[in-house]
């Protein structure tokens, strides 16, 4: 295809191979191709090519087998919200150099879901959207990666990038590993684990004044009940901790958690944010690692167990009504139906009543 006019595409499209472009006269990103009903790339050893057009993905997406899409010449490939673009198996985005550098906006999901090995990703990569990395290695090279807003999501996959990973807005979230210095900066964050877990960054992690590191603390086990990262080299300190109770864990006054390690710790966390807020902590720094230290605990007002709401000393199904009309604004006394000691009963304590509730066959307190 080589016109400088809009094509659009109302059913799905089969690309195995060619070349999507427009002729010498007509200015780059002017033309598009719309497909609206999923894209099919599929084969081994194809080159697919996208010269100087932009190609709006609206539907599902899915690059299988080891070929490959070029995204030349200013060219664009958006993958909007509501839209997939999935990565099936070893494939790539590359880019023919001989040419001006192509990008790749997300603002819907774009995922590597297959294949063990590495898929490249050349062009210059713009995320908003969720990035979710699922197996293998997702590299990043000649564009590198840069994140508005969404997440990055490691999640039985791995990160490389040769250029800097910039996250300015959203967060980088996950159990796995970067390969690749990392910037967080704007209202961009470092978050480890779902729920708790380790992000371990191969490089530096330089984290800005506006930037971000969330952790969780939800037990004593490192990395599987509390957040930990680890940089293999320079870890330069700025911008805010937040530390946040989760799982119903309180821990106790004096306890300490390593929560960073890196080859050399630079900086200091301009500000320190805590959930609950009742909940006061020191940030312990030493040469290669950063400890959070428990000064305050959160006051626990409920007089038998948390979930008790009737106060008949058992977490049963009596409790159930109770902790809805707390839950709702129904009710005053309902101490016991905030589970996580936060001085609000909201959707939060919803799984930690839940699961005090099944957790036993006997109902009984504590």
């Amino acid at each position: 295809m080589s016109t400088s006019e809009n094509a659009a595409y109302f059913g799905s499209l089969t690309w195995t191979g060619g070349t999507m472009t427009v002729p010498s006269d007509t200015p780059p990103n002017t033309a598009h191709t719309i497909v609206q009903g999923g894209m099919s790339l599929t084969g081994n050893n194809i080159t697919r090519i996208l010269n100087g057009r932009t190609l709006d993905n609206l539907g599902l997406a899915q690059l299988s087998g080891n070929g490959s899409l070029q995204v030349n010449a200013e060219a664009v490939l958006n993958n909007p919200p509501g839209s997939t673009f999935e990565i099936a198996d070893d494939g790539d985005l590359l880019w023919n150099s001989t040419t001006a550098l192509g990008s790749v906006n997300n603002g819907g999901t774009f995922s590597k879901s297959g294949g063990a090995g590495v898929s490249d990703i050349r062009p210059i990569f713009n995320n908003a959207g969720l990035l979710h990395v699922q197996i293998g290695t997702l590299r990043f090279l000649s564009g590198g990666l840069t994140q508005t807003d969404g997440s990055t999501l490691l999640d039985g996959g791995a990160l490389k990038s040769t250029p800097p990973i910039n996250i300015h807005g959203g967060i980088l979230t996950g159990n796995g590993t970067v390969t690749g210095n990392v910037n967080t900066m704007n209202t961009g964050a470092v978050h480890p684990g779902q729920s708790a877990g380790v992000i371990d960054i191969v490089g530096n992690y330089t984290q800005t004044t506006t930037g971000e590191l969330e952790i969780e603390l939800g037990g004593y086990t490192q990395g599987e009940e509390f957040d930990l990262l680890t940089v293999s080299a320079a870890a330069s300190l700025n911008g805010t901790l937040h530390v946040a109770l989760i799982d119903g864990f309180l821990p106790q006054i004096g306890d300490q958690f390593v929560v960073l390690t890196a080859g050399s710790v630079a900086g200091t966390f301009a500000s320190v944010v805590t959930t609950p807020p009742a909940l006061e902590v020191n940030v312990l720094y030493d040469a290669q690692s950063v400890k959070i230290e428990i000064v305050e605990v959160p006051t626990i007002l409920c007089g038998t167990c948390g979930g008790d709401v009737t106060g008949d000393n058992a977490v049963d199904g009596d409790d159930v009504g109770a902790f809805v009309a707390c839950l709702f604004g129904g009710a005053t006394a309902c101490d016991c139906a905030d589970m996580n000691a936060d001085s609000v009963v909201d959707s939060q304590d919803v799984d930690l009543f839940v699961a005090k509730l099944l957790e036993d066959v006997d109902p009984s307190c504590p």
